[in-house]
């Protein structure tokens, strides 16, 4: 089955989202902390009246954490019942192009089987 995506890089790593999986791509907007919440949520924003958690991925990956700038867009996804937003530089979003990707074992990362990422 071919499936489309949109692909964007962190850290020099290339990660996938397939589309259907993609409510929106939004500009960068500044995100309010919250108290007691793992370091990689990097804190809430207002999506029409709904408060959208925002997870850095970078940082949930174990990397340096993003310091967002306008030159960075969150990408708002629906898994399942779960809707979260997800900051990614807006220079790499791009519909992939015929690029192999490897879905990533559900088992091994509960959560993140929307998500692929290529090869390094």
């Amino acid at each position: 089955m071919i499936r489309e995506l949109i692909t964007f890089e962190v850290e020099g790593q290339v990660f996938g989202l397939d589309i259907m999986a993609i409510r929106e791509i939004r500009a960068w907007t500044p995100t309010t902390r919250l108290p007691r919440v793992p370091h990689y949520v990097a804190g809430v924003v207002n999506l029409r009246g709904t408060v959208l958690p925002v997870v850095d991925l970078a940082a949930r990956l174990g990397w340096r954490a993003t310091e967002p700038t306008p030159r960075h867009a969150i990408i708002v996804t629906q898994l399942g019942s779960q809707i979260g937003g997800w900051i990614v530089p807006t220079r790499v979003i791009s519909p992939s192009a015929r690029r192999t990707f490897h879905a990533r074992s559900a088992a091994a990362a509960p959560g993140w089987s929307g998500f692929l990422a290529s090869p390094r």
